[in-house]
């Protein structure tokens, strides 16, 4: 499940500190996600771990998107 993706990737970021796998695993839920919870859950990860906030903003439009 592409959520479980995510998920693994928040802890490999935080708890092992393994940056390269959790950028795989995000890459993998990416091309999953299709409702807007997934599209937040996304955003707020990859901001989180990734300091990504440009792709972060980008998903939070696609929820914002979703939600009309």
């Amino acid at each position: 499940m592409h959520l479980d993706y995510i998920k693994t990737g928040d802890l490999a970021a935080s708890d092992l500190n393994k940056t390269d796998y959790t950028k795989e695993l995000y890459e993998q839920a990416e091309d999953m996600l299709f409702e807007a919870s997934e599209f937040i859950a996304y955003a707020k990860s990859v901001a989180k771990y990734l300091g990504d906030k440009d792709k972060a903003r980008e998903y939070l439009e696609k929820a914002a998107d979703e939600a009309h």
